[in-house]
């Protein structure tokens, strides 16, 4: 187990328009970083346009590329990541309480699974915008990734 000084907690959203056909839907990801009360690096992201760029997706994607992020300056076998969503279906499903029925949901849930595995722990944690800071400004640079 990783000593406080390499816990690290990665607090991700995916946001995706709601007020467009769906073949107009934009998604963009936002996702803070931070170890000790101290915030690491903070990124948002257009992720795309179209049918596919769901909510579910682009929290998918928030925590997938947030975890890449980790993994180019950290060596992941020896950090621990506490990941902080408010996605309680994606939470579920990467732990197998829940199935997984989308092709393209699959393949998000695969790679964060195998992501995962490569953490000395790593621990999910239900967060709402009203529980943290920080997960306010997750939903704040995945909203306004979605305006790009």
């Amino acid at each position: 187990m990783s000593t406080d000084n390499n816990r690290l907690i990665l607090t991700a959203d995916g946001a995706a328009s709601n007020n467009q056909s769906q073949t107009d839907r934009k998604a963009g990801i936002g996702y803070v970083i931070s170890s000790a009360g101290t915030k690491i690096t903070e990124q948002s992201q257009f992720l795309g346009q179209g049918e596919l760029y769901t909510n579910n997706f682009a929290e998918y994607r928030a925590v997938i590329q947030g975890l890449e992020w980790i993994r180019q300056d950290y060596d992941l076998s020896s950090v621990s990541v506490d990941i902080h969503t408010d996605s309680q279906l994606l939470i579920n499903q990467v732990r197998g309480e829940y199935s997984t029925n989308e092709p393209h949901l699959v393949e998000q849930r695969n790679t964060l699974q195998d992501l995962v595995s490569e953490c000395d722990e790593c621990q999910f944690k239900h967060v709402s915008e009203s529980d943290e800071n920080l997960v306010g400004r997750a939903d704040t640079l995945a909203s306004e990734a979605t305006q790009q």
